[in-house]
């Protein structure tokens, strides 16, 4: 605590994972506990941290508050919050230790300072307590100044974590300073300061210790970086619409579904100003940004996990909804579909990415992880997508609780991928047995069992696939079947045997509890752009994945498995849990390879000399070059200059670039390979 930047170095060099404990206890359970209620409370919540202060957040619903009151008064050291402050509820708590908002408790906290550190030497744990002074020098705090502004103000708590200022120096703010209040066309200014400001502190690590730059050339050097990106669906907009009848409802409608430009000024109709007053416009924008704080809020939890830096992109909703809509036809041609995701990738980024944020994300050499309901993987920035030139991991905004479960689930289980991984793998065949392609596809993959070392098994139900579970224990789970959604219903499904109609649901998953920390799914539109609410990816995190590959859009069978046997052959390989630190790195190098597979096979078809002359060697070295961040865009150009060696080459369009309609749900920068912790933990 006294010395907060070398606890963050000391994080950076560790890959550590650091967050706050977030527990959620339904009444029922507490209430069975009864007069036992504190020592399962706290018997429970020491299976996973050793944090020692308690901060009690309440549902006023709850049916017996004073069964409540009581079960925290019996707490050395506790603090309450009642959500909503209803006085009729807060009376029955201890007024000492009730807090109504963030500043409260932080008044409380520095009241019972001493307190708190007195109780925390006196208790068994592995802390040395003999110096618990925060940062009374105040160094550095001038690189963080406060901006009022809700868009600034995690990167400002993560930096205040970083220099230890917290809440030594309070903010005070002055009503006229343009500092601390920016105008419009300055808000991203500060948000690229502080991105900057903290990627300083890493660019200071690596001058100071060059040794943790040995055998990284591949990894990321930055923390990952968090983008929001609020968006409200088609489906959305139609519940909204669909319960407008009056004229100032439909103006209400108006303002519920306005959007905001590249300043994060809101851009309303002038009529919806001629017919609402100025007290309703500030309610419902009140709504809105009631939602913009809590994708802020989750953010933050978020970036605690490795001090990332956050951006919340502006809100959008209908002037993207048409080129999403395009997204969910079923394409005759190649070329048709990879022209309306090029058109959406390209709308996307000039809608929401001003020109400073469109920098900051092509020249940052780090990873990505997307709060958002679309697909900005498919973003295209200076006619690349953002899939190809970075490593893309992403978790849908609509279903709240997911996002926050994410969170809880990596501080809850700390897995790792080990050596065994390619042992501890289980592919899952489904398909009945007319289908031919499928089972013929299934026969080439379990071809490379033997030489390779995963397990596979062919179902025909659930059950057969239960039972499959419960024998190999699998870490890494892959589906190799049909899948397709419901749009009645908004469901996706995983077809097991399409003869006999049976199927694999969210809800059976759930129940089931089929899952593994690692999930590939290789099927069709698993989870198609379109704002679906029933995901099959919640289901799996739900059943227990850290992460779950989905498919926006149909897959061609003999480029699936392709796939899943290269990701296999690359999993088995020592080496290739060097050269990556985590599995976002990892499967996003098996995927965005994929194209220059596709496309040198294409090439060597249609009898160009370049590529069949191209030895073992010469694409390997190629692809290498996909590995290191600034050579990507280089590597696309060379793989065009073979491809124009042929009098009537094509562009990429003709191709089937399956490699993009994957999408990597959930955290996945934040499950490490363990040989290279090992080898990171040695230079650090």
């Amino acid at each position: 605590m006294n010395d907060s930047i070398g606890y963050f170095e000391t994080s950076f060099k560790l890959g550590l994972k650091n967050n706050i404990d977030l527990f959620a206890f339904p009444e029922q359970y507490m209430k069975l506990f009864g007069e036992n209620a504190k020592d399962e409370l706290i018997a429970y919540s020491r299976m996973f941290t050793k944090s020692e202060i308690k901060v009690f957040i309440i549902d006023p619903s709850l049916s017996d508050h004073s069964f409540y009151a009581d079960l925290i008064s019996q707490f050395d050291i506790s603090y309450v919050h009642v959500v909503g402050n209803n006085p009729s509820v807060t009376t029955i708590y201890d007024a000492n230790i009730l807090f109504e908002d963030a500043s409260d408790l932080i008044r409380l906290l520095q009241r019972d300072q001493d307190k708190i550190y007195s109780y925390l030497k006196n208790i068994d744990l592995e802390y040395d307590f003999s110096n618990l002074s925060i940062n009374s020098e105040k160094l550095l705090f001038d690189q963080n100044p406060y901006h009022y502004s809700n868009i600034t103000e995690n990167n400002f708590f993560i930096l205040n974590q970083i220099i230890g200022n917290n809440w030594l120096e309070p903010v005070n703010p002055d009503q006229n300073d343009e500092r601390i209040y920016p105008k419009p066309d300055k808000r991203v200014d500060d948000i690229i300061a502080q991105v900057d400001t903290l990627d300083r502190f890493v660019t200071f690590f690596y001058e100071h210790n060059p040794q943790l730059l040995e055998g990284m050339a591949s990894n990321p050097h930055y923390p990952t970086l968090v983008l929001v990106s609020p968006y409200v669906s088609i489906l959305h907009s139609n519940i909204i619409k669909g319960k407008v009848k009056t004229k100032k409802e439909r103006a209400a409608s108006k303002l519920l579904l306005c959007e905001q430009n590249k300043s994060y000024s809101y851009t309303v109709d002038d009529e919806v100003g001629e017919i609402l007053s100025r007290k309703e416009i500030a309610h419902l924008l009140l709504e809105v940004n009631t939602k913009l704080l809590y994708l802020d809020y989750i953010s933050w939890l978020h970036a605690r996990y490795n001090y990332s830096p956050v951006v919340r992109l502006p809100r959008i909703s209908k002037s993207i909804n048409a080129e999403v809509a395009f997204l969910n036809n079923s394409f005759p041609q190649n070329k048709s579909k990879n022209i309306t995701i090029e058109k959406f990738g390209e709308k996307i980024s000039s809608l929401i990415l001003d020109d400073q944020i469109k920098g900051l994300i092509k020249e940052r050499n780090g990873q990505i992880f997307i709060i958002s309901d679309l697909p900005l993987e498919w973003m295209y920035i200076d006619g690349v997508p953002l899939c190809f030139t970075h490593d893309v991991c992403r978790v849908p905004e609509f279903n709240n609780n997911a996002i926050v479960n994410s969170v809880i689930a990596h501080k809850r289980q700390s897995f790792v991928i080990t050596d065994d991984i390619i042992e501890r793998t289980l592919v899952i065949h489904c398909a009945s047995d007319s289908d031919k392609t499928m089972q013929e596809a299934f026969k080439a993959i379990d071809s490379f069992k033997k030489d390779y070392g995963f397990q596979s098994v062919n179902c025909k139900d659930i059950n057969e696939i239960k039972d499959a579970l419960e024998q190999y224990q699998p870490r890494l789970l892959i589906f190799d079947c049909h899948g397709t959604y419901d749009s009645k219903t908004e469901q996706c499904y995983l077809i097991i045997d399409d003869e006999n109609g049976i199927t694999l649901s969210g809800d059976d998953i759930v129940t089931n509890g089929i899952s593994a920390p690692l999930i590939f799914i290789s099927a069709c539109s698993t989870m198609p752009p379109n704002g679906l609410t029933n995901l099959l990816t919640d289901a799996f995190m739900q059943a227990g994945a850290l992460s779950v590959t989905a498919t926006l859009l149909p897959l061609n069978i003999h480029d699936a498995s392709v796939s899943i046997v290269r990701l296999l052959s690359k999993l088995r390989l020592k080496e290739n849990s060097l050269f990556h630190c985590n599995w976002l790195q990892f499967i996003s190098h098996v995927l965005r390879t994929g194209l220059f597979h596709e496309a040198l096979r294409y090439e060597r078809e249609h009898g160009n000399e370049i590529a069949i002359r191209m030895t073992h060697g010469d694409v390997a070295q190629l692809l290498s070059k996909t590995m290191i961040f600034h050579h990507r865009r280089n590597s696309i150009e060379e793989l065009k200059k073979i491809i124009s060696g042929r009098k009537d080459s094509p562009t990429f369009n003709v191709l089937k670039n399956d490699w993009m309609s994957y999408t990597i749900i959930g955290r996945a920068d934040l499950i490490y390979f363990d040989n290279w912790l090992k080898q990171h933990n040695k230079y650090g």
